[in-house]
């Protein structure tokens, strides 16, 4: 039996071969030394022996002059280029010691938001080429290298020999591309990329692969698994028609014992990090790899921008259309109708002094109730960033302040309860409803739980190297208690709500009632004045 030899080039123009990195169908990429007066290491690909096609030149001339093109501290940069002695074009690139991004990340156990900050960056190299006109159509980790230096994580995006330049026309493309031809890794390709000529591809193809590799960063894998098995493009195509997005957090639900070393990764529980992924990550992500491309994001500066809002705990983009948003469209297709009503109760408004009266009292009564029912409000978001940065820090956040970003909000929220238990006077007037039995017990109880919970926290942060470790006794009794805080917090908004709803009601109804009665007057005052014009006219 006979063993393939590979025999590795000595030099590759002047460039000394140290080993091989890694092979193509039309290519190979070595590691080389660059002699004196620079001396560095680099990355040569050479196209393989007996590949000198018309179309294989025309690509990797393609992908040279694409990677030249970019200048961006995360795109690997062109050095060099030339043949060798044969005739064999190469060109030379900086060298990445790193390794695919999940596979970084993994074993570095990134948390997600350090997760999402490396995908901003690798968004930002991707934006910048397509900024070049150069469309990469192969993202996926293996060519979203990660190394570590000087403590910083660093992302550079490599291979673009799928390139396309998206000024080129159709003449160019059909000329580097073959009908039937698989452009892509399966798993990560965009629908449009089987379904359509290559002439028809955009950036939308990149966002979806930017899509793929974000699901796997939060779940730690794919939502589809695809494979260019024994039925060709054909049937990958079908298996892709067929085929339904599941959000992240359903992925993480279905993923059963291996959910454990998933959340693991991120240094956090599986509770956590499904709650933390439920949501706006889940909304990003399925807009990103929306199988119809109108319904994606437009860029991957949109992709971007959305995953810094999450980040910036903003509202994202890819949300729904909200209540407020509905709102506004209706006035805008019924102008005429709203502008006819809303003179019609003005017209009732101000013709009636006394039903003037009865609104203003009515709404002096809700603004009175509105007071606690913010204070709530303030409270329930108070707590609960103070709860979220408590766990970052537990997980080894270096950058959050135990005392200013926990403790703090906490006492502030503390604060605010026991000053309106003790008082409900305010410039405008007691505030009654407080005073009712059962919201003054609900006060009673937040007040002592909340001074229980920085007691809490107080204790768990000094054990959190055992006990108050994230997951532990401590954690679950620390998280009962603030969930027992928002329950409280949010039934005190609700009994004062509906004892504002039931007031606004009563005052309402008066309301009306003048308003029925001025709106007689009215009508009563235009008949007498119609009649009076008639009278002058006849």
């Amino acid at each position: 039996m006979g063993f393939l030899v590979i025999t590795l080039p000595k030099k590759i123009g002047p460039y000394e071969v140290i080993e091989i990195l890694g092979e193509g169908g039309v290519g190979s990429v070595y590691l080389a030394e660059q002699g004196p007066p620079i001396s560095r290491r680099v990355a040569i690909k050479l196209i393989k022996l007996g590949m000198d096609t018309r179309e294989v030149l025309a690509r990797f001339e393609l992908e040279r002059q694409a990677v030249a093109m970019m200048s961006h501290p995360n795109i690997a940069k062109v050095l060099d280029a030339g043949e060798t002695r044969t005739g064999r074009p190469y060109f030379v690139m900086e060298y990445v010691e790193g390794k695919p991004l999940t596979e970084h990340c993994d074993e570095h156990k990134l948390n997600v938001v350090e997760r999402l900050r490396l995908f901003v960056r690798i968004c930002a190299a991707i934006q910048h080429a397509h900024g070049r006109g150069i469309l990469h159509r192969d993202v996926k980790p293996s060519n979203l290298l990660i190394s570590y230096q000087d403590g910083h994580h660093v992302p550079m995006v490599i291979d673009f020999g799928l390139a396309k330049v998206l000024s080129s026309g159709a003449s160019e493309a059909t000329m580097l591309t073959t009908p039937g031809q698989l452009l892509g890794t399966p798993s990560y390709m965009s629908p449009e990329q089987v379904e359509l000529p290559p002439d028809d591809i955009d950036n939308r193809a990149d966002v979806y692969g930017l899509g793929i590799v974000l699901f796997e960063l939060l779940t730690g894998s794919r939502p589809h698994e695809r494979e260019l098995g024994t039925g060709g493009l054909p049937a990958l195509l079908r298996n892709m028609q067929r085929e339904e997005s599941t959000k992240p957090s359903t992925k993480l639900t279905e993923l059963n014992s291996s959910l454990e070393d998933v959340a693991a990764n991120r240094r956090t529980n599986p509770t956590s990090l499904t709650k933390r992924v439920r949501g706006d990550l889940d909304w990003i992500t399925l807009k990103a790899i929306e199988r119809n491309r109108e319904r994606r994001y437009e860029s991957v500066a949109q992709l971007k921008e959305d995953v810094e809002l999450y980040l910036a705990s903003e509202p994202i983009l890819a949300r729904p259309p909200t209540h407020a948003y509905r709102f506004e469209r209706f006035l805008h297709r019924n102008r005429i109708a709203v502008v006819v009503v809303i003179a019609a109760v003005l017209a009732m408004v101000f013709g009636s002094g006394t039903s003037t009266f009865w609104y203003l009292k009515a709404n002096s009564s809700r603004e009175l109730k509105e007071i606690p029912i913010r204070l709530m409000d303030q409270l329930r978001t108070n707590v609960s960033n103070a709860h979220l940065w408590f766990e970052e820090a537990l997980a080894g956040d270096l950058s959050l302040s135990v005392e200013e970003d926990v403790l703090r909000p906490m006492r502030e929220a503390h604060t605010s309860v026991t000053l309106l238990r003790g008082g409900g006077e305010t410039e405008r007037g007691p505030i009654d409803a407080i005073r009712e039995p059962e919201t003054a017990e609900l006060l009673r109880q937040l007040d002592t739980d909340l001074e229980l919970l920085l007691s809490k926290s107080v204790e768990r942060w000094t054990k959190r190297e055992d006990e108050g470790q994230i997951g532990g006794e401590l954690d679950q009794a620390f998280d009962h208690l603030f969930l027992g805080i928002l329950d409280k917090a949010n039934d005190i908004s609700v009994s004062l709500t509906t004892a504002s709803m039931k007031d606004w009601r009563t005052l309402a109804k008066m309301s009306i009632l003048m308003n029925a009665l001025g709106l007689a007057l009215l009508l009563a005052s235009f008949l007498i004045t119609l009649g009076m014009v008639r009278k002058r006219f006849r």
